[in-house]
């Protein structure tokens, strides 16, 4: 999915010559912690942030000083978009065609919520985390593994920290009998850190998934 597949339009954007004055009045306008610059026909400059014009003296007031480059093209996947967004500490992001007009906006919480729809996050099943040495890490080997055991794997993310030498695998899986394919992953090494049937499961992502939401509303 596109992030262009769940963008809004722009209803209020800001001129490069505007002054702080009427920037003041289309954020009150406006829902949105961020607004696009444009010109007159529409190209896109960047965003400007409703905190960074809090402190500005209208006396020495310039937008492009305000500028913040908050946008990517339409066409880029949702997981790049939560990228973006996470790299640049921004609640939602501009969009733009490939010649730099203003196509629309998306918000993180947006976000996040089609990614665990279209990723298979919210999908039944159990959950499992298996841990593993780096030079160790075969993805081959954990579907061997799970089909192995007449089961499929349905959601798979891996993680680690930079300074550590293990790798998390995160699994949701289309079971949940999870003893044999626990005793297979020991076999091969794995160290199991969590699992969880399709119940407790359910409940733990909901839990998560519902504080996320929480946090982003903050």
């Amino acid at each position: 999915m596109r992030v262009k597949d769940i963008a809004h339009a722009c209803t209020t954007t800001i001129l490069i010559h505007d002054s702080l004055e009427t920037i003041e009045r289309k954020f009150q306008l406006s829902e949105l912690e961020f607004l696009p610059v444009v010109n007159e026909e529409g190209w896109c400059y960047g965003a400007i942030l409703k905190t960074s014009i809090q402190f500005a003296s209208p006396n020495h007031f310039s937008v492009n000083d305000m500028l913040t480059p908050l946008y990517v093209s339409e066409n880029r996947h949702i997981i790049e978009g939560i990228r973006n967004c996470i790299r640049k500490n921004a609640e939602g992001l501009l969009l733009v065609d490939e010649e730099g007009f203003l196509m629309g906006y998306v918000q993180l919480k947006e976000l996040f919520h089609h990614f665990a729809l279209s990723s298979g996050l919210m999908e039944n099943g159990s959950m499992l985390i298996a841990e593993i040495q780096q030079n160790k890490f075969s993805i081959s080997e954990v579907s061997k593994i799970v089909e192995s055991n007449g089961a499929s794997i349905l959601h798979l993310y891996v993680s680690m920290h930079p300074e550590a030498q293990f790798l998390q695998i995160t699994m949701i899986l289309n079971t949940s009998e999870l003893q044999d394919i626990i005793s297979s992953f020991e076999r091969f090494r794995y160290t199991i850190l969590y699992s969880s049937s399709s119940t407790e499961r359910d409940d733990l992502m909901k839990e998560r998934y519902n504080s996320l939401m929480h946090y982003l509303d903050i």
